[in-house]
């Protein structure tokens, strides 16, 4: 296997790989304390499924895609990947010293308090205040707007567990998982 393989734009998962590409952390230092390995994207393969995740450390997004759709990529596996971005095209490098974060801890367990419909409209910021008002006030649950922003275009199954635990976000092949934010 070679430690690189693209993605480029037209490919089956491009558009899905660069949504996940919205929850990995910030690639530059910024003020807070930088963790580099959230940069980073995980794959793992279970059975016939590939599986995409990518976090910030606030919120996670991942993605399925059928094995049979990425064997033939040259140099595609599981592991921990470093992204690059040239134009269309994400080049993502096997990182092997990288240790990625048990991401599916995160994701709540049992039978959710409160399960929605909504439809994340991607019109006006009119529009996206509308879904995101609308999802907080069912849920009695804050979330970073810009969160709520990559989840538009799709209507989503929304999974509230109660309290400040996760907000999970269902929609096709994508989930997406937010933390509520605690409002004093």
């Amino acid at each position: 296997m070679s430690n690189i393989f693209k993605i480029e734009n037209g490919h089956k998962i491009f558009k899905d790989f660069a949504w996940l590409m919205e929850a990995r952390g910030p690639v530059k230092k910024k003020c807070f304390t930088y963790r580099e390995h959230l940069t980073r994207i995980e794959i793992t393969i279970k059975k016939n499924t590939v599986i995409f995740a990518a976090t910030d450390g606030r919120r996670l997004h991942t993605f399925e895609e059928d094995f049979k759709e990425l064997k033939n990529i040259p140099g595609f596996g599981p592991g921990v990947y470093s992204i690059d971005k040239a134009g269309q095209t994400y080049y993502l490098t096997i990182d092997k010293d990288t240790k990625y974060p048990t991401w599916r801890q995160v994701i709540p367990k049992g039978e959710p308090e409160k399960i929605i419909n909504e439809f994340i409209n991607k019109g006006t910021w009119s529009d996206l205040s509308s879904s995101y008002y609308k999802i907080c006030t069912q849920l009695e649950a804050c979330l970073n707007l810009n969160y709520v922003k990559s989840l538009v275009g799709l209507t989503w199954t929304i999974k509230h567990f109660g309290g400040l635990r996760p907000i999970v976000f269902e929609a096709l092949k994508r989930t997406a998982v937010l933390m509520p934010m605690k409002i004093y």
